[in-house]
């Protein structure tokens, strides 16, 4: 039951698709602008920067093969690590 699925009580009611979408923008919307905030605060974070800049010098590095066989299985290592953090490495929920 509905219900109890949500833990709230559920009104049933007759709506256009506009008064549906209306009601859609009114609740939600909010969500749009945190989303938003949370872009523009990751722009200006000044610790963000500096690691994607790292990232960056590190990247270029490895391109023009600057980097000893030590330093890529150290870099591998740590990229697994972070991965497995947040969930993307292979066998980590989420995927």
């Amino acid at each position: 039951e509905l219900r109890t699925f949500l833990g709230k009580d559920v009104r049933i009611v007759v709506a256009s698709t506009t008064d549906v979408n209306k009601a859609l923008e009114r609740f939600y919307a909010s969500d749009v602008e945190s989303v938003e905030t949370i872009i523009r605060d990751m722009e200006n974070d000044v610790d963000l920067k500096k690691a994607a800049e790292e990232v960056k010098k590190l990247q270029e590095k490895l391109d023009k093969g600057e980097l000893s066989n030590e330093q890529k299985e150290q870099l591998q290592k740590q990229l697994e690590e972070m991965q497995q953090k947040i969930g993307l490495a292979p066998g980590t929920p989420g995927n």
